[in-house]
């Protein structure tokens, strides 16, 4: 059966259905989809927009069997009635059912945006390959760039999140603990002079966690920017929680 909405939805002009979209119209009908899947459907492209929302990442989540993609992508009717379709589908499932999916959208739109660009740029670059940093390149905007790494990427999507954290976090000034070296023993590093390995044994053994538990550790190489030199981040991962924690070293 079809949603009331659907069928008022139809009979407006294309700046109320723009409104509509984003939720300024439908919110009025209390329809349980979030503001961030609803900009995903509306401001991607669909392909990428269906496959961004039928990632299920536990058992638990729903499987909310979305419609086949239209077979033309270039026929804007078709599209546009497939952008309905999928609000529709999406609209049989109330908010809890939605919740997951709703975040890993708004986690998308965060690299797609401002700041979330160069975090997503700057770690795309250091590590795809030719092959994949292409095919990143051919994609038509920000927002699919950042949809087509979370879906083919996922490590690099990641990583690039943890780097966009961390730079807000840097924005906040010294909040770190300095010591003093003695400087005629310095060493220049960059990531690669970082054994990770063995960091991530002696963070594991510090922090006392168990021979289950994993941990890993991720050495990135920051660019210089106007207001930081360039620095070393670290990104450590364990299995206790699931909070990252980061660090960088200039």
């Amino acid at each position: 059966m079809e949603l009331p909405f659907v069928n008022d939805y139809r009979r407006l002009n294309q700046v109320e259905r723009q409104h509509a979209l984003r939720g300024e119209f439908m919110a009025r009908k209390a329809i349980p989809i979030g503001p961030n899947i609803l900009a995903l459907i509306e401001d991607a492209r669909i392909d990428l927009a269906r496959a961004a929302l039928a990632v299920r990442e536990g058992e638990n989540e729903p499987d909310f069997a979305l419609p086949d993609n239209p077979s033309d992508l270039t026929d804007d009717g078709a599209v546009e009635a497939f952008r309905l379709d999928l609000i529709q589908t999406l609209s049989e499932f109330d908010q809890d059912e939605l919740r997951p999916a709703e975040q890993r959208s708004r986690r998308i739109r965060a690299l797609a945006d401002g700041k979330g660009v160069t975090s997503l740029t700057t770690i795309v670059d250091q590590q795809l390959d030719d092959a994949q940093s292409q095919e990143f390149d051919r994609q038509p905007d920000q927002l699919c760039r950042s949809i087509w790494t979370y879906l083919n990427a996922r490590e690099t999507f990641e990583d690039a999140e943890s780097f966009h954290f961390a730079r807000q976090f840097r924005e906040h000034g010294k909040l770190y603990d300095a010591f003093e070296v003695e400087l005629e023993n310095h060493v220049a590093l960059d990531a690669t002079a970082i054994d990770e390995v063995v960091l991530a044994a002696k963070i594991k053994g510090v922090l006392e966690l168990k021979p289950e538990i994993s941990c890993t550790v991720k050495a990135l190489d920051l660019p210089a920017t106007e207001t930081h030199p360039a620095s070393i981040m670290l990104i450590v991962r364990h299995g206790r929680c699931r909070a990252r924690t980061l660090g960088w070293v200039s």
